[in-house]
């Protein structure tokens, strides 16, 4: 369980083909630290990337819950649908995307990153985990992850249209990726997913409108 970000880290790397810049688990926070750093009211409960810019220095951390870690591990030990576990195992790959994406486009890339191009890639990443890493796949995957969607409560409306972007996004691009790996055109899947990852926001969803259509 100690290892799960780094395994995590691992299967993107090896999907994208990406080089390692930054270990993911030299840049875990406990919930002590999390509280310490937020501790207003409104501080994430499951899991989060916190991003402080200083002094054009960047520093970052990345908070995901003991019991959502726990859950998740269970999950990944035997890849078992169960719907408490499979949500758990949802949260920590979103964060350690968020932290393998966010870490590629500052330093491989040169460029910032906006908050819905890291929500809508964590969304192709959760199914290309799931697919992959567990073999999961086909209309139920699909609507595990995209059609039982729903947004916390408190959420301002520029976060729920950015979610709901993300998901609407997401959930057509998963389906084409579904199509393809279900039909054996898995070297065509992985490819296109690579070049999409290396694209901004307007060109990653004027490619998923494109293989959506």
């Amino acid at each position: 369980m100690r290892h799960l970000e780094s395994q995590l880290q691992a299967v993107l790397e090896a999907v994208y083909r990406l080089e390692r810049t930054f270990e993911v688990a030299d840049f875990r926070i406990d919930a002590e630290v999390m509280q310490s750093a937020l501790p207003q009211e409104g501080t994430p409960t499951r899991e989060a990337l916190l991003v402080h810019v200083e002094d054009d220095e960047t520093h970052l951390a990345l908070f995901i819950a003991d019991e959502i870690r726990h859950r998740a591990a269970a999950f990944f030990s035997k890849c078992t649908p169960s719907e408490e576990h499979l949500d758990a195992a949802l949260v920590a790959t979103e964060g350690v995307s968020h932290f393998v994406y966010f870490t590629f486009c500052g330093e491989q890339q040169e460029r910032p990153v906006s908050q819905i191009e890291l929500e809508l890639q964590a969304e192709i990443d959760k199914y290309l985990v799931l697919r992959l890493a567990c073999g999961l796949g086909g209309p139920a995957l699909i609507e595990a992850l995209f059609d039982r969607f729903e947004l916390e409560a408190g959420l301002s409306p520029e976060a729920q249209e950015r979610y709901q972007v993300a998901n609407r996004a997401g959930r057509r691009y998963a389906r084409w990726l579904d199509r393809a790996l279900s039909r054996g055109d898995a070297p065509r899947a992985l490819e296109d997913a690579r070049r999409l990852y290396r694209k901004s926001l307007p060109a990653k969803l004027e490619h998923i409108d494109r293989r959506a259509a």
